[in-house]
């Protein structure tokens, strides 16, 4: 980044920080890497529904920062995507906590990040789990 393109971000990253310290809330624009508030829950719940391809029919798109798990609760293990991109959804769960999540090609991903911009959010439940 060249000194010029950042001397135009600092104002845009100032009003920015001010709003976070005066709201408690850094932007309207929703954290790609929002984990539902749940507790720890065991590996066992952490699981796979094994979908043949042709269940995957849903295009679920992820900003950068978005975590993708090993099962539906966030404290299955993953990993935090540090690129925006698509994801091909095949159906959806809901947890003992009343969170929807969705399990794609790339892993179950919390239903508050990703967006459907085609409108072919998977409405099948996934087996298993």
């Amino acid at each position: 980044m060249t000194a010029g393109r950042l001397r135009m971000l600092v104002p845009a990253l100032t009003a920015a920080l001010a709003a976070t310290v005066l709201t408690g809330t850094a932007s309207a624009v929703a954290d790609p890497g929002i984990q539902p508030a749940e507790p720890a829950v065991s590996a066992a719940n952490c699981w796979d529904p094994s979908l043949s391809w042709d269940y995957y029919n849903g295009h679920a798109h992820f900003s950068s920062g978005t975590w993708f798990r090993s099962g539906p609760y966030a404290s299955c293990g993953g990993y935090k995507t540090t690129r925006q991109g698509w994801a091909m959804a095949g159906c959806r769960f809901v947890n003992n906590y009343g969170n929807v999540w969705y399990h794609t090609d790339e892993g179950w991903v919390y239903s508050a990040n990703v967006t459907w911009p085609y409108g072919d959010t998977p409405t099948r439940s996934c087996p298993g789990g």
